[in-house]
This record gives C-alpha cells, structure tokens and sequence, in this order.
C-alpha cells in the first residue's frame, strides 16, 4: 500500500470516530478540536505512541482555560507492565490514574493523596498511521480535581431541560431561570406585550404577523445569551418556544380572542343550532354511530371538555381537548378492562369482546357525543385559535391528532340530518326507568362495559336501599 493510501485510510479512520459520536463530545468539543488544531503536534505525538487522549464533554469546560499543562494532564501513557494504570503526560509525569469500575481514578500524585475520579461515558477506538490502536475517552468531567475550582455548574443542568411546558406556569418558571443583571426576559416581554395591547388591532392577520415577529425576535435575542453549549441543544430550543408562545398568548388572551369570537360568529352559531336540535330529540350515542359496545359513561372527559371555556390562551385550550381525548380512550379501556377481569367465563374469543376494540372513528362518534353533552358551541373559534396561533407543533405529533380528531367530529356533526337520525337501539339507555332496574338484577353477569356501569349502579343502589 503507497503512502498517498495509508494517509487516505487514516482519514477516514479519524473522520469514523468524529461522526460516530454525538456531537457534544467531539464534533463540537472545545478541547478536542484545540487538540487537533493550537496543539497539533502533541495530538500526532501522542497517536504515535498510541497513548490515551481523555476528553472531558463539553459542558465541563465552561469556565476552564486549554492550555498546554490541561492538554498534558489529559494525555496518558498507560504503566509499564499494566492495562489499567496510566500516568500522565507532563514533564515530570506527576499524576497516576488507574480504571476501576466503570470510572478513572486519581490515585498519586505530587499534590496530596485525595482520592479523584471521573467517569468513563464512552472509549472510542481509533488507529493511527502505521494501524496501532489508540483510544479516545470520552469523561463527565476534567481529569485532575485541580480543576474543579474553576469549573461552574453547567448551565444546562440549571435549566431542566429533560421537562415539557404545556402551562402557562411553567412557561413563566422556566423565563425566570433566564434572567440575569444584565437582561430580565420576563420585564421586557411584558411591556412589549403592553404596547402591543394598546394598539388595538382588529384585523386577525396583522395580529398574527406582530405576535410570530414579536416572539421570534425574542427567541432569537435569547438565544444569542446562551453559551454555544446551550444553542445548539435541541431541548432547550423547543422549551424556549414554547414558554414564549405560552407567556404571550396568555398574557394577550383577553384582546385576541373576542376578536376571533366576532369574526366567527357564524360558524359558532351553526354549530350552536345542530348541538340544540340534538340535544331537544334527546339523541343517544348509537344514533351518532357508537357502537353499542362502546357505549359507557365518560364523565372525565365530559368535566374536561366542559372546562374549554375556561381555559386562556390557545396552548390550554390544545391542551384541554387532548386531555378530553386521553380521558375518553382511558375510561374506555378502564370499562372493557373491568369486564375482562370480572367475568371469568368471557375470553379473547367472545364477540362481544371483539367489538370493543376503539378505532378512530369509534373515537370521532364518541368524542361527537359528548361535545353534543357539554353544549361545545365555540369550537370553530377555539380551533381557529389553536391553529392559528400556535407555531411550534409538529405535523405528527399528538397535538396535531387531536386538532384531527377534532376537526372532523365537528364535521360529523354539521353533515347530521335532525330528520335521518338512525333508529335509537333499546339496549342503550342514557337514563334508567324502574323497570329497567328491575331487568337489569336480573341479568347474569353482563359482558359489555354499558351493561357492566349499569349493573355496578343497581347494585350499589340495592345495598343502600337495604342498609336503610
């Protein structure tokens, strides 16, 4: 093999390692690229003797100078005669480490004899121009304690990015973890959004266009605050998106949504009409195509939905119709579960069963029911908010099914005919006569969820009755 083809494999070789590793280690760490480049000559010296280069992650060096002792305190020869013990690089080799359990410890030097060790997160294998292995070893932190005294706490650690914002509390909570002396978010968000209010637009895409500005102004002039650490974390990207959208819509509730209110006045009130004659002919799930095996109370998801009127700003508002929807598939599911575990003679064969498992658009006639139930008259609006005023989801998302979902329950429900609803089933029943009742105790166990509540409430009706 010529020369030209052992430095190409050797390119490549190091390009392996570089790539093949997350980007806060190497690709984009301080140290590592200061190696390879300001101390070159020490990064070749050591892949010639296929010593041990220690590379602390990004977030560790905040704060931390690279200088020519940092690199030499990071560059190990391993021991004569040991695959475990490793002395460092400077001039009178002063420091000795040995691996033990996963971690590398100080264990002598020429300071004291306090024990110091770090962690070892990964070891990457590399080889150098005459194909000698060598490794690089990725650690949580600077190999000497030395250098603690000058290492902060990493900013990502103080922020919690491993959380999700969906309030507009803990919207609020993470802004006011990114003030300091120099520049308060919060205070100058606030009287922007002041300005903003004392305008008093009216045309809903000019209040569109100055909201998305004024949030992406504010996104990128934080942004530019963070260390590089911090910009190019995705997590903190996202949760900083959503906090401002949060913050500004909530805080601009009260102007932006009388505003859509009156511009979509007309859809409401068709959708107000439909639920009214609906609700007057005393309509039954079935006759809103759920099948009766699905037919159970859903009280969690109707105290849900009957709360939207309630909730400020379009990310609540999203998030009371997806929790509508989380409570509905739970309820369902609790229901069937119910059934299984107390009927010993039902199994995965029985076609009741069968019917029971919910499909989508099992879900979209039972979500239409009980938007029907709590009287939803201003979903056209409160979905033309969400939509409108929510830039930061992603099209496959959850929130993005339940904006679905909830579009085309409405349109379900525009397209019923009042005068051709299908013939209410006699087995489904939204309310219990006395004879009912008196059936219902006489029934063997049931094995549909609807015959399941209704027999669970006799019963419990029975022992009062009896107790009294």
């Amino acid at each position: 093999m010529n020369f030209v083809c052992v430095i190409n494999v050797y390119i490549e070789l190091v390009f392996y390692i570089v790539t093949t590793m997350g980007d806060d280690e190497l690709s984009y760490n301080v140290f590592y690229l200061l190696l390879r480049n300001k101390y070159r000559k020490k990064y070749d010296h050591a892949l010639t003797k296929c010593w041990t280069i220690c590379v602390p992650i990004g977030d560790s060096l905040r704060d931390i100078s690279i200088t020519e002792k940092f690199v030499d305190d990071h560059i190990l020869r391993p021991l004569p005669g040991s695959n475990t013990q490793f002395l460092s690089t400077d001039e009178k080799e002063s420091h000795l480490y040995q691996i033990r359990n996963g971690a590398l410890k100080l264990i002598s030097d020429d300071q004291s004899s306090d024990d110091y060790e770090v962690k070892l997160t990964s070891i990457e294998k590399g080889y150098n121009k005459e194909f000698q292995p060598y490794n690089i070893v990725i650690i949580d932190k600077p190999i000497h304690k030395k250098y603690r005294v000058f290492s902060k706490k990493s900013r990502s650690g103080e922020l919690r990015l491993d959380t999700s914002i969906t309030t507009y509390k803990q919207a609020v909570d993470f802004l006011k973890d990114l003030r300091n002396d120099k520049f308060d978010l919060l205070h100058n968000l606030e009287s922007d959004i002041k300005k903003m209010e004392a305008l008093k637009l009216t045309d809903v895409k000019d209040i569109q266009t100055i909201l998305q500005k004024l949030i992406r102004d504010y996104w990128a002039s934080t942004m530019r605050r963070q260390s590089l650490d911090i910009q190019r974390d995705a997590r903190f990207q996202k949760l900083l998106s959503l906090s401002l959208e949060i913050f500004v819509m909530h805080q601009l509730h009260d102007s932006v949504y009388p505003v859509l209110i009156s511009l979509l006045e007309p859809g409401d009130l068709l959708v107000k009409n439909k639920i009214d004659q609906l609700i007057d002919v005393s309509v039954s799930p079935d006759q809103l195509g759920v099948k009766e095996s699905l037919v159970v109370s859903l009280p969690s998801a109707m105290v849900e939905l009957a709360a939207l009127d309630t909730r400020e700003g379009p990310w609540e508002k999203l998030m009371c119709l997806k929790e509508t929807l989380d409570f509905i598939v739970a309820e369902i599911k609790g229901a069937v579960a119910d059934v299984k575990s107390r009927n010993e003679s039902l199994n995965d064969n029985d076609a009741d069963l069968e019917t029971c498992v919910l499909e989508t658009t099992d879900l979209i006639s039972l979500l239409l029911y009980i938007i029907v139930k709590c009287r939803s008259q201003r979903l056209r609006t409160d979905l033309y908010y969400i939509e409108n005023f929510i830039w930061s989801i992603s099209p496959n998302d959850s929130f993005s099914y339940t904006i679905v979902t909830f579009k085309a329950a409405l349109q379900l429900l525009e397209n019923i005919d009042i005068n051709d609803l299908p013939e209410r089933n006699d087995k489904v029943k939204t309310e219990l006569k006395m004879g009912d009742l008196l059936q219902i105790v006489e029934k063997d166990e049931p094995k549909i969820p609807l015959d399941r509540q209704m027999y669970c409430l006799v019963k419990m009706l029975e022992e009062c009755t009896t107790q009294n």
